[in-house]
Order: structure tokens, then C-alpha cells, then sequence
């Protein structure tokens, strides 16, 4: 019996032909409420960009931020983090202040740029997203960094940091966490909070940071938006994002 829904966000969700949820979405997303199972997010996402994004302010029971990084209750009480290692964020901020590529970090509390760029404009614009804020680094923890560039660019960062890896969400952007890391670590301390098993959830999603809980719940969905190795590790794939996906899926498992 399904319990609990995890659903990314971009491409899933949202859809970022119309800036928006789809209709069938939020309809599918009340229904599932009214019936008592519990509806979590799992995404790359910090909360702050959460905020203004167009989720219509659904009363979801928790928040999977940045890649698992950081994980909320339904009150948006921490309930795991997961810093990057002293070490590493003393390389990555070397790169945040040379400026010769954008880069985005994320804290607890706030995510900012080391400069604005035509790169950064265009990708941005894509995932329906305000530019962020440029400032100055200050020290404090370093949950996730995004690199913008050819993948050329962003390997070679990577490739500079001892205890990370990347998380490809875009082609010329990445998302830099821990090694030890993932979407499906934060929803293993959401089932710990709330009393659930692996078996009991659905997750849902279409992007490569997006494979550890498609091939880690106990039943998963592929959007029709998805690429192919997502779509050949899920157990249903569905219609897009922009063809009622979300909603043909719960319906395919009878969820509504």
C-alpha cells in the first residue's frame, strides 16, 4: 500500500513551457491529500527558490532540498543536513572569488552568485528561475554549489574536489554535494521521521538527479519528459509534465 508520494519539481511538477503547475497536477496533488497519503518534495531546489516558485502554496508534509542536503518537516524544522567537507569548500571558494566561471552556493538560509553572465541568464530563464543575488562568500557552511558551464568546464571543477561529485541537471550546469549524497539519503530520513518503509512510497521525476530514488522506492515513475535511462530504471512511464503526467500516473496505480 502506498503511503507517501515523493515528486521532484522541475519537469515534473512544474512545467516550464507555462511557468506554472498544470491544472490536472494540482487537482491530482488534492485529491491525494483528501485521501490522507503524505506528499513530499524532492528536489534540487533550495527552499528559498521554493518559495517563489508557482506550488500554490500546497500544504506538503516535507521538503527534500538540494539534492537531499537538507531535509524539513512539514513546519520547516531541519530534520538532517549534510555540509560539504572543510576541505572542499576551501577550493570551491577560491573558484566563487577568481569569478572566471558563475557559480551559485547555497547555505542554509540563502543561495547567491560570484557574478551574472550570459550563460547564467540563459539557463536560469530555462527552469523558470529570478537571477540570484551576487555577493561576497563569508564562510559559512556550504551545503551546495552549482557550476555553470560546458561539461568540459564543469568536470574540471569537479575534478578539483576530493569529496564531491556532480549532479547534472542541465547541459551546461551542474550541482556540486557530497560524495555521500543524494535525493534518496533525505528521503530515507523523511521515512525515519514518519514512520514509513521503502516500500510504501511512490517517487516521481524526470531528471538524472532524480535516478537513487526512482531505483530506491518501492514503486517509481518516469515522466514522459524523462530520458531514456530514467525512463528504463522506473516501473511506469508516464505522459509529460505538459500531457497530464502526474495525474495518469496515480491514476495507472489506482492511487485516484
Amino acid at each position: 500500500m502506498i503511503r507517501a508520494v515523493f515528486f521532484d519539481v522541475d519537469g515534473t511538477l512544474i512545467s516550464h513551457k507555462i511557468s506554472d503547475m498544470p491544472e490536472s497536477t494540482l487537482y491530482a496533488l488534492r485529491k491525494l491529500h483528501e485521501k490522507g497519503v503524505l506528499l513530499f518534495l524532492a528536489t534540487g531546489r533550495h527552499l528559498r527558490e521554493l518559495e517563489r516558485l508557482p506550488l500554490h502554496h500546497f500544504p506538503f508534509d516535507g521538503y527534500v532540498t538540494m539534492s537531499g542536503q537538507i531535509c524539513y518537516d512539514r513546519d520547516f524544522q531541519v530534520l538532517f543536513s549534510n555540509p560539504i567537507g572543510d576541505e572542499d569548500v576551501k577550493k570551491l571558494a577560491e573558484m566563487f572569488w577568481e569569478k572566471k566561471k558563475p557559480l551559485i552556493f547555497k547555505t542554509k538560509d540563502s543561495l547567491y552568485a560570484n557574478l551574472i553572465d550570459d550563460l547564467l541568464i540563459r539557463v536560469m530563464d530555462s527552469i523558470s528561475t529570478p537571477l540570484p543575488e551576487v555577493r561576497e562568500y563569508q564562510g559559512e557552511p556550504l551545503y551546495m554549489a552549482s557550476a555553470f558551464g560546458t561539461p568540459a568546464e564543469t568536470d574540471a571543477v569537479i575534478k578539483e574536489l576530493s569529496g564531491c561529485r556532480a549532479s547534472v541537471w542541465h547541459s551546461d550546469a551542474v550541482d556540486i554535494v557530497p560524495t555521500e549524497s543524494g535525493k534518496i539519503i533525505g528521503i530515507r530520513k523523511i521515512l525515519e521521521h514518519f514512520g514509513l518503509s521503502r516500500e510504501e512510497i511512490l517517487a516521481i521525476g524526470d531528471g538524472g538527479n532524480d535516478m537513487d530514488m526512482i531505483q530506491n522506492s518501492g514503486l517509481s515513475v518516469a515522466m514522459g519528459n524523462a530520458g531514456d535511462e530514467l525512463r528504463r530504471s522506473a516501473d511506469y512511464v508516464t505522459t509529460s509534465v505538459d500531457d497530464d503526467g502526474i495525474l495518469h500516473a496515480l491514476q495507472h496505480f489506482h492511487l485516484l
